[in-house]
């Protein structure tokens, strides 16, 4: 009778899910594992189970670690999509994927920058709000209801306080704002 070696098996989650049952087994080096040493795999939220990093169909020759791979859960993701309207441009990443019930981060939103005359109002979804389907954000500009009016001193003149003031559409520049 020749005794066969024995080998161990642990088996690990990666860093989105985690094993449900015993994670070391002892089994004859040469054998391959059975179903019942194979444990379960529980995956965190967002995630599901989607392979081990060893084919366990293969018989186990030596000690060995064997690792549950998890994947993102793809029906938790949303799509949110980016753009500007006629009246600016966008700079930043125009799409991301998100995770359903998450919040967009706030340095993941574009900036908006408006044309000449014309200034950002709103975006078209709430993008404060928790994303629980794809979107389609859309930046909306209209046009200035202000403008600002800028003063230059000139060739070796000098402006003292304020060089520019903003002033209702349509409205005059009086003498005493003008700065001296």
């Amino acid at each position: 009778y020749q005794r066969i070696a024995a080998c161990n098996v642990t088996f690990e989650g990666d860093d989105n899910c985690k094993i449900d049952g015993v994670n070391l087994v002892n089994v004859d080096c040469g054998a391959v594992l059975s179903d019942n040493q194979i444990p379960g795999v529980v995956a965190d939220d967002g995630y599901v189970f989607d392979r081990w990093d060893f084919d366990i169909t293969q018989p186990i020759t030596n000690d060995i670690v064997i690792k549950a791979l998890s994947k993102i859960d793809e029906s938790q993701i949303c799509h949110v999509k980016f753009a500007p309207d006629d009246y600016c441009s966008l700079n930043g990443d125009l799409e991301l994927d998100i995770r359903k019930g998450e919040k967009i981060p706030f340095d993941k939103i574009p900036e908006v920058v408006c044309h000449p005359g014309y200034e950002f109002v709103r975006w078209s979804e709430d993008v404060s709000a928790p994303v629980d389907e794809n979107k389609f954000i859309r930046a909306e500009c209209k046009p200035e209801e202000s403008v600002t009016v800028f003063f230059n001193g000139g060739e070796g003149g000098e402006i003292v306080g304020n060089s520019f003031i903003k002033l209702p559409l349509g409205s005059q520049l009086m003498n005493h704002q003008v700065p001296q």
